[in-house]
């Protein structure tokens, strides 16, 4: 899951990331033509870290985003910026699927409602270090994946020290909803409190997500390569590939021809 996150209580260039001005950097971004346009369909917009398929999924945040750059505006102005304000966003490049022209992208959608982004692209492992460190100054673009498919491992990034530096969002009462959950035995309780929770974060605007890439992997190598070597085979996604391949497909990458051995669904955090 493709997301945004923007630093509370203060920026770099002053202004103050409340409520209104998350939900106005939301209002801003449109979701659905990153993913027709850069990713070439290749994705869904969505409110939620925690993918459809995924036990505790809030499925009626799936296909859902926010766009409304003229109420954006409105938000900026009742928020006490009505000429918008700066900001600065670090993100990767060549990390995640096409993080760099999304960024952009978002930088040019954000100069529309009148907020002005100094974009940091950093290669991978200089990307890696500010992430670890938690010390992206005002925001940041990342990509988010669940190691199990349950909706806790998702859910415990939004308070404590997973949030201290990112968006440094706390809210008592999600806290408090998360442990009831982790705690609770009874199945059909404990996805009703992780939904409502989704729910919470999403009016909030705590982090702005953006898409579930689809990410169609394919395991190739020569047909001559012995069976272990699957395991450093090279993985593409169907967006850059621009088809759909089949097992026993044939196609060339650079010189070389391989066959499709294996077709099947990769999380997007690798």
């Amino acid at each position: 899951v493709l997301a945004s996150v923007a630093r509370e209580p203060e920026g770099t260039y002053g202004y103050k990331i409340t409520q209104d001005v998350r939900q106005a950097i939301d209002l801003a971004i449109d979701d659905q033509t990153i993913v027709d346009t850069i990713l070439q369909g290749a994705g869904t917009p969505m409110l939620t870290r925690v993918p459809s398929g995924v036990n505790g999924c809030n499925e009626d945040l799936v296909g859902k985003y926010n766009y409304d750059p003229e109420r954006a505006k409105e938000l900026l102005a009742e928020a006490g910026y009505p000429d918008g304000f700066s900001m600065k966003i670090e993100a990767p490049t060549g990390r995640y699927t096409m993080d760099a022209e999304i960024s952009q992208a978002i930088v040019a959608m954000l100069s529309q409602v009148g907020i002005t982004v100094d974009l940091q692209l950093l290669e991978s492992s200089a990307y890696s270090n500010v992430f670890s460190a938690h010390s992206a100054e005002d925001g940041f673009m990342t990509c988010f994946g669940l190691g199990f498919f349950d909706a806790s491992y998702g859910m415990i990034g939004y308070f404590g020290v997973n949030t201290s530096g990112e968006s440094n969002w706390n809210n008592q009462e999600y806290i408090d909803m998360y442990y009831e959950a982790e705690f609770n035995m009874n199945e059909e309780e404990r996805t009703q409190l992780f939904q409502e929770m989704q729910q919470m974060v999403a009016d909030e605007g705590v982090i702005y997500f953006l898409d579930d890439e689809d990410m169609n992997f394919i395991i190739i190598f020569n047909e001559d390569a012995p069976p272990e070597l699957a395991e450093l085979s090279v993985l593409h996604t169907k967006a850059e590939l621009k088809e759909d391949p089949a097992v026993g497909d044939t196609f060339r990458i650079g010189k070389k021809e391989y066959k499709v051995s294996a077709v099947g669904w990769e999380a997007p955090h690798t």
